[in-house]
C-alpha cells in the first residue's frame, strides 16, 4: 500500500576502438505503491566512446508513478557520448514519474533528468559534429503543488564540426493554486566553425 518503487536500472555502456555504438536506455523506475509510496527514479543511460565512429548516449529511463498522495520518481541522466573520429550525440534525459492527486508532496512534482554531453574530437582529419542531449520533462504538481522542473539540456563541444547544446526539458504544470515548474537551461555548445546553445525549456 505504501512501499517505495524501486530505481529503474542503467543501462549498459561500452568503449570501441572502431565502428559506431550506441549506450543502452536506462530502467524505468518502479511504481510506488497504491497509498503513498513514492515513485523509484529511473536509471541513468549508458555512456558510450570510440575512437572513430559515431556514438549515441543511452536515453536516461523515465520516473516511476507514485501513489496515491506520493511524490513521482525523478527521470533519470541521459548517457554521455565521447568520440575522436564522427558524430556524437549525448542521451535524452527521461521523464518525471507524475505524482499523486491529494497535494502533499513537500517539494512539488519531481525532475526531468538532464540531458547527456557529447564530445567530437577528432580534429580536422577526423571531422564530426557534437549534439547535446535534450532534457527530460518535469512531473505535473497535485492540487495547490508546483509543477517539477525540466531537466538541463546536455553540452556539447566539437573540435572539427558544430557544436550544438540540448534543449532543456519543459516545466510540469502546477497544479490548482500554485505555479508550473521552471524549464530546463539550454546546453551549451562550442564547435569550430559553427556552435549554439539549446533553447531552455518551457515554463509549466
Amino acid at each position: 500500500m505504501s512501499g517505495n518503487g524501486g530505481a529503474g536500472g542503467d543501462g549498459g555502456g561500452g568503449i570501441s576502438e572502431t565502428g559506431n555504438a550506441t549506450g543502452g536506455a536506462g530502467g524505468r523506475g518502479g511504481s510506488g505503491g497504491i497509498a503513498s509510496g513514492a515513485g523509484g527514479a529511473g536509471g541513468l543511460g549508458g555512456n558510450v566512446e570510440t575512437s572513430v565512429g559515431n556514438v549515441v548516449g543511452g536515453a536516461g529511463g523515465d520516473g516511476g508513478h507514485s501513489g496515491i498522495s506520493g511524490i513521482g520518481g525523478s527521470g533519470g541522466l541521459g548517457g554521455r557520448a565521447v568520440t575522436s573520429g564522427g558524430d556524437a550525440t549525448g542521451g535524452r534525459g527521461g521523464d518525471a514519474g507524475g505524482g499523486g492527486v491529494l497535494g502533499n508532496n513537500p517539494g512539488g512534482g519531481a525532475s526531468g533528468g538532464g540531458g547527456g554531453q557529447a564530445t567530437s574530437a577528432g580534429g580536422p582529419n577526423a571531422p564530426g559534429a557534437a549534439t547535446g542531449g535534450a532534457g527530460g520533462n518535469g512531473a505535473a504538481g497535485a492540487p495547490g503543488q508546483a509543477g517539477g522542473p525540466g531537466g538541463a539540456g546536455g553540452h556539447a563541444a566539437s573540435t572539427s564540426g558544430v557544436g550544438r547544446g540540448g534543449k532543456g526539458g519543459n516545466g510540469g504544470a502546477g497544479g490548482f493554486g500554485a505555479p508550473g515548474g521552471a524549464g530546463g537551461a539550454g546546453g551549451t555548445g562550442t564547435g569550430t566553425p559553427g556552435s549554439g546553445d539549446g533553447a531552455a525549456g518551457r515554463h509549466g
